[in-house]
């Protein structure tokens, strides 16, 4: 889900003096901003492309617990993303 995520991003991206940027939430206007902003966007696919839990949460919020299994479990492991077209095949 995260890499059709990022082709969508991609497919709103916009040029701003010759510069790849994503608009808003409101699809007007570009933000520096961490939630709906260029600074979110960029966490988003440093993320996707290299690992690691989500800035600004306590790990205590975002790592796997051990009672947790299945689907919950696998989605507090990063994929690598070199790992990810395999799984797409």
């Amino acid at each position: 889900w995260a890499a059709e995520l990022a082709a969508g991003i991609h497919a709103r991206h916009v040029l701003r003096d010759g510069r790849m940027v994503v608009p808003d939430d409101t699809g007007t206007a570009v933000w520096a901003d961490f939630n709906t902003g260029l600074s979110g966007v960029v966490a988003f696919l440093s993320r996707l492309a290299h690992g690691g839990p989500r800035m600004w949460l306590p790990r205590s919020l975002t790592a796997a617990k051990p009672e947790d299994s299945g689907a919950d479990a696998a989605h507090a492991t990063p994929v690598p993303a070199d790992d990810q077209d395999d799984e797409r095949g």
